[in-house]
């Protein structure tokens, strides 16, 4: 489950998902999803230069993790940090054309994403909204989907 993965797993999981945030987006309707907060709406024409925006953006920080965290030789001294760099990430170089290897397991790229969304709240907060004239104020810290 955190180092193998068929491939159709991850259009299963994040299309709906995807699916989902675009609504939140697009309507600014209530979450279901505590860590998602409710902000003026987007237009479709933003929302539609957004998702390549967030592809490209979320293409470079895999490359960047891949590059620098995964070949990582800081702690190759200790022998849990090899073990669970070997499972999740080493057994992709030993067997690079198992067919459950091809693609990140959901569980460990959704714990990933969470922890850049989050952050991204943190970095962005209200504040930005309020100086781009929104006048609304979510209950709770805004997250990067809810920039506007």
């Amino acid at each position: 489950m955190c180092s193998k993965g068929p491939w159709w797993m991850v259009p299963l999981v994040w299309i709906p998902f995807t699916c989902y945030m675009c609504y939140l987006a697009l309507t600014g309707a209530p979450s279901y999803l505590p860590w998602v907060t409710t902000a003026p709406a987007v237009t479709l024409a933003k929302l539609l230069t957004l998702i390549p925006v967030g592809v490209l953006i979320w293409s470079l920080i895999e490359y960047l993790l891949h590059r620098f965290i995964f070949h990582l030789n800081l702690f190759m001294s200790s022998p849990a940090w090899i073990t669970f760099h070997f499972i999740l990430h080493g057994q992709h170089h030993k067997a690079p054309f198992d067919r459950d290897r091809l693609v990140f397991p959901v569980v460990p790229a959704g714990i990933i994403m969470l922890l850049i969304y989050t952050t991204g709240g943190f970095i962005l907060p209200i504040n930005i909204m309020r100086a781009k004239g929104h006048t609304s104020q979510p209950s709770r810290p805004t997250t990067l989907l809810t920039i506007t």
